[in-house]
């Protein structure tokens, strides 16, 4: 029932800024250990979209390959 009210919550085209969504998540499920392993798990996968997103230094990378 939870998961049901958090995927709606993040579809609301009223709460625009995922900060936003993100901290009235964590404030609705405060003492839920099921939904909290829940955005564990969806903050993990959102900083594994981040840094996938970076742009790559090329030259960094070349320089790391040639020592």
């Amino acid at each position: 029932m939870e998961l049901v009210y958090i995927c709606r919550l993040l579809a609301n085209e009223a709460v625009t800024s995922y900060a936003c969504r993100e901290e009235a998540l964590l404030t609705m499920v405060a003492n839920n250990r099921r939904v909290n392993v829940y955005l564990t798990v969806l903050a993990s996968i959102r900083r594994v979209a981040m840094h996938l997103s970076e742009p790559v230094n090329t030259h960094r990378v070349e320089a790391h390959r040639r020592v």
